[in-house]
């Protein structure tokens, strides 16, 4: 599926598969993307401002340079294991929620 730049503001993506995709630029704000599959996803440049990220799988995401990406919405997530992630926020959660980092049971 390609959404490259597409306005996905408010969307309610709740348990669409999006692995692999390339959601480069996309407006993400305020989705709904409680447990979305977003394995090896490039999101890069892409607004996740608000978006819920509570269940979302993230392994092997790169997650750099995405824009208004915080803390609590990343310790929402599912896993981030083996995700690319800024590193001072990476630092941050590997403190406070280690568990994101481990191997997905």
């Amino acid at each position: 599926m390609d959404i490259k730049a597409a306005n996905l503001e408010r969307a309610d993506l709740r348990d669409v598969h999006l692995e692999e995709t390339s959601p480069f630029s996309t407006n993400l704000k305020r989705a709904n993307l409680e447990n979305v599959h977003l394995e090896k996803a490039n999101l890069i440049n892409t607004d996740l401002k608000g978006a819920n990220l509570e269940g979302a799988y993230l392994r092997d995401a790169n997650l750099k340079e995405a824009k208004n990406l915080i803390i609590n919405q990343l310790s929402m997530a599912k896993t981030l294991y083996k995700a690319e992630i800024d590193e001072s926020l990476r630092s941050l959660l590997k403190k406070n929620s280690p568990a994101l980092f481990e191997v997905p049971k």
